[in-house]
């Protein structure tokens, strides 16, 4: 009975002492101490009690330990839903970012996440939400949180979106190009060009800023390649170039001229894949590179050839030619044999026919290059004698020089007669 009654003091002052600790131990350590000293109640003897009263004395020390981890555990819960209830109420929340995948590239749009200004609505309206949560964690009854597991839908969410639903437009730049009306040209021939998904546009040729307008309008005045550089922005805001080269080619029409008596050869300077040749705007040839017109003494002719070369460039070369004076008198000998010696009487005057002409000279020379003969009068004759007085000349061959002008032009003849 003894025993027993210990026992159940024992029992009571352990009770007490966890009381007095203000923990509330779970009851499961109850019952281990419960169990522990339950099994003093067989006890007979001093010495059998004695050994009971050391592995009481154990258990309890294990159900001490085990309780002080249990209260530990039970005071470090409350202090983490203290703390989270009282930032709750001072209206602080975690700030999550997300930010897209950026590429540092013309073909990316780099979403930044923007503050948010709060209005006073607004602040009032989290201030509500946030009392919620707040009762909620206290384990008052209430309405659940309904922002619990749900990702606020501020601006970033959004560009988010629109992003994964539309990327072309997010995050794709049409390439900039730059349209002209032609890939090649001619020499002297006006080129527009234009950009596409380009703008502030600032233009360059070889080198050398042009304009700064989005379309332009240049004259090719030089022949070879040339480049246009177009810079500016792309459709994402992002710096961006292009260029365009264009082929300009040069067709040369010009033509050279030669004259003789009454005629006029034109050749032309450059090959041609199509010619065309004009006197005073009348067709005279195609397709050759030279030809020889004709024309009256001191005639003044207009002279058009138009060539189109192997590029599709055409020129055209006018050139406005005086045909140079000429004497267009026909002369005529009747014989270049005379016989002064046979005293016959016949045949013995060197004679030159021809219209009246405006001037007239006539020169005779024997095989030492002596003149015999010299006149400018176009009536007299030559009678085969020393200037046409004395002695016939000597028996040979005789060379004559004859130069006679007329519409302001000049011929001259040379040629052979005989004296027997």
């Amino acid at each position: 009975m003894e025993n027993n009654n210990n026992i159940e003091q024992f029992d009571e002052f352990f009770k007490h002492a966890f009381e007095s600790s203000s923990i509330t131990p779970p009851p499961s350590v109850w019952q281990g101490v419960s169990s522990a000293t339950s099994s003093f109640g067989t006890a007979t003897t001093t010495s059998s009690w004695l050994g009971k009263l050391g592995v009481m004395k154990a258990a309890a020390l294990v159900t001490g330990v085990l309780t002080a981890i249990t209260a530990g555990v039970l005071i470090l819960s409350n202090k983490a839903e203290e703390t989270q209830t009282n930032q709750i109420e001072a209206g602080q929340t975690t700030k999550t970012e997300n930010v897209l995948p950026t590429k540092n590239d013309a073909n990316t749009v780099l979403v930044e996440e923007a503050e948010k200004p709060t209005s006073p609505t607004d602040t009032k309206a989290d201030n509500s939400t946030n009392q919620i949560n707040t009762n909620n964690s206290k384990g008052n009854v209430g309405e659940p949180n309904p922002t619990v597991g749900v990702e606020p839908k501020n601006d970033l969410s959004k560009a988010k979106e629109s992003y994964q639903k539309n990327p072309k437009t997010s995050n794709q730049t049409t390439q900039p190009s730059i349209t002209c009306n032609t890939s090649k040209c001619c020499i002297n021939q006006i080129v527009e060009l234009k950009t596409n998904h380009l703008k502030d546009v600032v233009w360059y040729r070889d080198g050398k800023e042009i304009g700064s307008v989005g379309s332009i309008t240049v004259l090719m005045d030089k022949p070879g390649n040339v480049t246009f550089l177009a810079k500016g922005l792309n459709d994402n805001g992002l710096e961006a170039k292009v260029e365009k080269r264009i082929a300009v080619y040069e067709a040369n029409a010009a033509f050279t001229h030669r004259q003789t008596k009454g005629q006029m050869s034109l050749e032309a300077k450059a090959n041609a894949l199509k010619s065309q040749w004009f006197k005073n705007n009348v067709l005279v040839a195609e397709n050759v590179p030279k030809i020889t017109i004709e024309g009256k003494s001191s005639e003044t002719v207009k002279l058009t050839h138009i060539l189109t070369n192997g590029s599709g460039c055409a020129d055209t070369a006018v050139e406005t030619i005086t045909f140079n004076p000429f004497c267009d008198a026909e002369v005529t000998i009747p014989y270049n044999i005379i016989t002064p010696h046979d005293m016959d009487g016949k045949n013995d005057n060197f004679e030159i026919n021809l219209p009246e002409v405006g001037y007239f000279y006539l020169v005779i020379y024997n095989s030492a290059f002596q003149k015999v003969y010299e006149s400018t009068n176009q009536n007299e004759v030559w009678n085969g004698k020393m200037f046409n007085l004395g002695e016939p000349v000597p028996i040979g061959e005789y060379t004559y020089t004859l130069v006679y002008g007329c519409d302001g032009g000049t011929n001259k003849m040379v040629g052979k007669l005989t004296v027997n």
